[in-house]
């Protein structure tokens, strides 16, 4: 250090004593990584919070990830794969009052405030740009009475460039302001400095901008936490961008280097200028280098004194480096390499199986410890305080709502059935825990059961399933059973 060369200059012992008392500390640290060496040398590292690493890196990460998703198919097929995983066809909600549940259908189909999308098309937009992203902001848009709606709510989706990411400072009484996030002086979210534009829009290029402040009650701002403290997102490719683009520039480097090989087939040596081997091809007038021709089968006899050689193009390798590369890219992004490639050639069933085990339980954090109450559940309170407010409900009991996220699909739907059959028969599960997890409302789907097997019955038709009878009393439930 240079504090050390200092003192070693004008006071030699206090600079030995305290290069021995360095090398000591380094011998009694408990961690090797903590340790000051040859192999540590180039490893920078930084002390700052989570906000102030994410303060200098987000704009640009977030601009180099989207610059992946629309050109890299790896990064496309990360995005799609999860997002179709964890939103599927839409996260249901199922109302303790069935008037209310009716009442929310029929918004879910007017929810978004900007375009044709429904309810379910809104979870999948916001949840690709979290992902993307890694945060999406979300506007409570409340309408006025003659807008015509039932419940005076839509919802509005913006990219996080619209919030101020350069607005940090700190307020009077205690309040700060970090990224375009305002908070009191007890650190709560009161506010949101949002532009009205997005500052990337067509004809934004030499336009001032000016952020404005926007209550924290009609704003959201979904991401994925992952230190205390962290006030804006990141993208999950976040650790994985530079092995991608790497990735990418090595193949497209292959691929030149292919093309460069493929233009050479043979060299000819020879002292005599007007001989070639095959067909000359330019009018031998020297307009131009001379190139000749091999056809398949074609003996050509040279002269005494001429050779010929042929190039021998270098293997590109069995795709071993790419399939390494690819698999780091995979587990930094949450995904499996078989979901990001499509390359199914060297899995079995078991080894598929516990890929998408884990997986899938990156993917039920995801939807539980970050989707559901940061983006659906204020989402459904704010709604279901204006259709109160609004007159539509008038139910006096305390009205809650369950959600019911989509199945996922069976590796080997025969085992996996059985499996679950079996743990239903042994009293781990219930019938109605293995609907949840197949993404089915227990209520709505045991009454399609009974009026199916009442249509059934009234036809004159048995219904069974694996050659077991299903009893009389499926499709009468009111009635006991008859032991007869």
């Amino acid at each position: 250090m240079w504090l050390d060369n200092v003192i070693g200059y004008f006071l030699p012992r206090a600079g030995l004593d305290r290069f021995a008392a360095r090398q000591a500390l380094q011998q009694v640290r408990a961690y090797e990584g903590a340790k000051s060496g040859r192999r540590t040398s180039g490893w920078n590292t930084t002390g700052g919070s989570a906000n102030a690493e994410i303060s200098a890196s987000a704009p640009k990460i977030r601009e180099r990830s989207r610059d992946l998703a629309r050109n890299n198919p790896y990064a496309v097929s990360i995005f799609d794969k999860f997002v179709a995983h964890a939103i599927g066809t839409g996260i249901n909600a199922r109302w303790s009052d069935d008037g209310v549940n009716e009442l929310w259908k029929r918004w879910m189909k007017v929810a978004s405030a900007e375009d044709g999308l429904d309810f379910n098309g809104l979870q999948e937009l916001a949840a690709r740009t979290i992902e993307e992203s890694g945060e999406v902001i979300v506007r409570l848009r409340t309408r006025r009475p003659e807008d015509g709606m039932e419940v005076p709510l839509q919802i509005q989706l913006l990219e996080p460039d619209h919030l101020d990411h350069l607005k940090t400072e700190d307020l009077a009484g205690g309040g700060y302001i970090i990224n375009g996030v305002e908070f009191n002086s007890i650190g709560k979210v009161v506010a949101y400095w949002l532009f009205d534009r997005h500052p990337g829009e067509v004809g934004r290029l030499f336009k001032s901008m000016q952020a404005k402040r926007v209550d924290a009650a009609d704003v959201l701002l979904v991401f994925r936490k992952k230190r205390p403290g962290q006030v804006r997102g990141m993208p999950r490719l976040a650790p994985v961008i530079m092995k991608l683009r790497d990735l990418d520039d090595y193949e497209d480097a292959e691929i030149v280097r292919k093309k460069i090989e493929a233009c050479f087939t043979a060299f000819v040596t020879t002292s005599d200028a007007s001989r070639a081997l095959g067909q000359q091809t330019d009018d031998g007038k020297g307009g131009g280098p001379r190139k000749s021709r091999v056809a398949p089968g074609q003996i050509e006899y040279l002269k005494p004194g001429e050779s010929v050689e042929f190039g021998h193009p270098t293997p590109s390798g069995d795709g071993e480096f790419s399939r390494r590369q690819l698999r780091a890219a995979s587990a930094g992004a949450g995904s499996t390499y078989e979901m990001t490639t499509g390359d199914l050639s060297q899995v079995n069933y078991s080894s598929a199986r516990i890929g998408l085990i884990d997986f899938r339980a990156l993917t039920e954090q995801w939807r539980w410890l970050m989707f559901v109450p940061l983006f659906l559940t204020p989402i459904a309170d704010r709604w279901l305080l204006l259709a109160k407010l609004s007159g539509k409900i008038k139910a006096p009991a305390k009205i809650t709502v369950e959600w019911f996220t989509p199945r996922w699909e069976y590796v080997d739907p025969v085992k996996d059935a059985k499996g679950e059959l079996m743990l239903a028969a042994a009293g781990v599960y219930d019938l109605t825990d293995l609907q949840i997890g197949r993404g089915l409302d227990p209520k709505t789907q045991w009454a399609k059961i009974v009026a199916t097997h009442n249509l059934a019955k009234a036809a004159g038709i048995t219904l069974n399933y694996g050659g077991v009878p299903i009893a009389e009393s499926a499709a009468e439930p009111d009635q006991p059973n008859n032991p007869a």
